[in-house]
């Protein structure tokens, strides 16, 4: 009998919370769905794509919204790095063109030094030989008026008469006083008044 009654009781038990599930069922449940259903619906009328938005809720949610973030502010850095590499070639390529002005520069003055070098070594070369040659000269002017001062007046005047008055007059100035009196003394008197004023004026 008790076992009957307990039985009993399950199946109410039973009825009451079958019950109360189909309560909720149609009292929340299917109402719920039916405002989800019917706002899709408006959504989709309106032009709001339901499962894009749906993704973005569900990415803020798993943090995707931090990860774009990050990619973004990693694209922007990149984005200033690239600038800065970029400004920085610039500057090179302004510097490498300096350099080239200034090599060019330095070339053309190397240039100028090597002719300036050049014009003193042939001038060197010149004076060099012009000195040789004076000496040369020098040395001949020696010998021929060594060779008058061993000639007697008479014989040297004549020659010496008869040669350029600027010939004539280095010989008679390298002549010794007495030689050039005797030479003098021995030429004609107009010829000895112009060289004596040729003498006074190199002296």
């Amino acid at each position: 009998m008790k076992k009957a009654i307990e039985v009993d009781n399950e199946v109410e038990l039973d009825e009451k919370s079958g019950s109360k599930l189909q309560w909720m069922l149609y009292v929340i449940v299917i109402p719920l769905l039916f405002a989800v259903a019917m706002g899709l619906v408006i959504a989709t009328f309106s032009g709001i794509n339901v499962i894009t938005e749906a993704k973005k809720v569900t990415s803020i949610f798993n943090g995707d919204s931090k990860h774009t973030d990050s990619e973004q502010n990693s694209e922007d850095t990149i984005n200033q790095y690239k600038g800065q590499i970029d400004s920085l070639n610039t500057k090179i390529k302004d510097r490498d063109y300096e350099i080239k002005q200034l090599q060019s520069t330095l070339d053309t003055k190397n240039q100028k030094v090597k002719q300036l070098q050049l014009e003193i070594t042939n001038l060197k070369n010149k004076l060099s030989e012009a000195s040789k040659t004076a000496a040369q000269n020098k040395k001949s002017i020696k010998n021929i008026v060594s060779t008058y001062e061993n000639m007697s007046p008479t014989s040297a005047a004549p020659i010496i008469e008869k040669m350029s008055d600027s010939d004539a007059t280095r010989i008679l100035a390298n002549l010794s006083p007495e030689t050039l009196a005797k030479v003098l003394e021995a030429m004609d008197a107009k010829n000895a008044a112009k060289y004596t004023q040729l003498l006074s004026a190199k002296n």
